[in-house]
């Protein structure tokens, strides 16, 4: 009786090991990026293709320096960043593709008093 216990949960799990494996491997390509900025000094830090968020946070703020907090935080769509010709003025957005998010970023620079805004960064997930 022992036996055919031990066959049917040994069955079982021979049959549920594909599933949880594919869902492990689902889960740990799963990439996130950031971008952090700093007002006061107009400098900005982008990540992509991290790991975690975390990652990509730390990333971001080391790539801007001191002073810079995180804007934007994405794991799926895309983000994008513009700045204006005196690099004072500056737009991030996320949207659907690229073409999506950087029409938005661009139009937040614009709409900032930013002129000749154009895309700096951009990453899709």
């Amino acid at each position: 009786m022992n036996r055919s216990i031990f066959k049917k949960a040994f069955v079982a799990l021979l049959v549920a090991a594909p599933v949880v494996a594919s869902t492990t491997v689902a889960l740990s390509n799963s990439k996130h990026a950031a971008l952090a900025y700093n007002d006061a000094k107009h400098t900005y830090g982008f990540a992509r293709d991290q790991p975690s968020e975390a990652d990509a946070t730390a990333k971001a703020l080391g790539f801007c320096g001191q002073g810079c907090t995180i804007r934007l935080h994405w794991d799926s769509g895309c983000g994008a960043y513009a700045q204006g010709a005196m690099n004072i003025h500056y737009g991030w957005a996320l949207g659907s593709s690229k073409d999506d998010a950087t029409t938005k970023a661009v139009a937040a620079c614009t709409s900032g008093g930013g002129h000749n805004c154009t895309l700096r960064e951009w990453a899709c997930n």
